[in-house]
């Protein structure tokens, strides 16, 4: 598995398209389409919908990653801004952290794409 982070509209998704040779079809956008997909993308929505539907997010991405060891997982950074008043957006911030945390401990690599260039971290 390998783990790309970065802001939002920095390049993650065309880094991974050109880095691996991924087409528009090889991008999940749901836990459930990960399973037999090449990339996640966007994995703090599906962390999201864990939250919304009150399941532990780190135990469903623990699960899609032994179902397929060889996924792209592809994440916004949450954590650098204003800490959001609303209690939803902060646990779903703090989950979204947890899982990254939890996913570069488990991936073969781990890069930070900021303005379309990687820096590889891991």
């Amino acid at each position: 598995m390998r783990l790309i982070i970065g802001g939002k509209g920095q390049g993650k998704r065309e880094y991974a398209a050109a880095a691996w040779g991924l087409a528009d079809g090889d991008f999940a956008e749901t836990l459930e389409a990960a399973r037999t997909a090449k990339a996640l993308y966007a994995a703090e929505n599906a962390v999201a919908a864990c939250v919304k539907a009150g399941e532990s997010a780190e135990e469903r991405f623990s699960e899609l990653i032994d179902a397929n060891p060889e996924l792209i997982v592809i994440c916004d950074e949450l954590g650098c801004g204003v800490v959001p008043v609303d209690a939803f957006e902060r646990e779903w911030r703090e989950r979204t952290g947890r899982v990254c945390c939890m996913l570069a401990k488990r991936a073969e690599s781990v890069e930070r794409v900021l303005c379309g260039l990687a820096m590889r971290i891991k």
